[in-house]
C-alpha cells in the first residue's frame, strides 16, 4: 500500500500531480490538481481539455449540468455550462 502525506494551505485546499490520458495518445500527460477539501465536485477546465485532445464539439456532446446538478462556486452561485464528462483513465500521485 502507498501512502502519500498531502500538505493542506491554511484556505483549505493542496495541489497534488495528476497524470491524465488524451483523447487520442496512450501517453498520460501530468497536470497539476486542486484538491479543495470544501468542494462536492470535482472540475476541469474546456482549456485543459482542449490541450488533452477533447474539442468543444465532443465536450458540448456530453450531458450538459443542469439546475441542482450544477457545480457552484464557493458563494453557492451557480455555473451555467457545465458538461458531465468521463476521462478515459487518471492516475493520482507520482
Amino acid at each position: 500500500m502507498l501512502a502519500h502525506e498531502l500538505k493542506l494551505h491554511h484556505l483549505g485546499f493542496a495541489m497534488l500531480p495528476v497524470y491524465i490520458k488524451p483523447k487520442n495518445i496512450a501517453t498520460m500527460i501530468p497536470t497539476d490538481y486542486k484538491v479543495d477539501t470544501g468542494a462536492n465536485c470535482t472540475t476541469i477546465g474546456n482549456k485543459r481539455l482542449n490541450e488533452l485532445g477533447y474539442d468543444n464539439e465532443w465536450i458540448k456532446s456530453r450531458k450538459l449540468l443542469e439546475g441542482d446538478a450544477r457545480p457552484t462556486v464557493a458563494s453557492g452561485l451557480p455555473v451555467d455550462n457545465c458538461y458531465e464528462v468521463v476521462l478515459s483513465e487518471i492516475r493520482i500521485g507520482d
